[in-house]
């Protein structure tokens, strides 16, 4: 998948191909546990969000952290698409929301 001059571009392709909703929510702020930068991130739908870094360190860590998120013997898990410097993650199954769609 190809990589993005920023968050704003990736955005534009990620709608352009599955039409996010129109007016998604602002997106939470992410921390992680050691202070690290998370990059950028916006919302696609109400639980789907895209992540955009230049870092593959940033990605890695974000991308471990929503993985936590899921719960296996529950068989609930955070789903990903990964690009070249962007991701998506659904969280729909594992934080309260409905099955999302995008």
């Amino acid at each position: 998948m190809s990589d993005f001059a920023s968050l704003e571009d990736a955005y534009q392709a990620v709608d352009d191909a599955a039409h996010c909703d129109e007016f998604p929510p602002e997106a939470p702020t992410v921390y992680l546990p050691n202070g690290a930068s998370t990059g950028e991130m916006r919302m696609c739908t109400g639980s789907v969000a895209l992540f955009w870094s230049g870092s593959d360190q940033e990605r890695a860590d974000v991308r471990l952290l929503l993985a936590s998120a899921g719960s296996p013997e529950e068989d609930k898990w955070v789903y990903f698409l990964d690009g070249g410097n962007w991701f998506l993650a659904d969280i729909s199954e594992c934080c309260g929301f409905p099955v999302g769609r995008c």
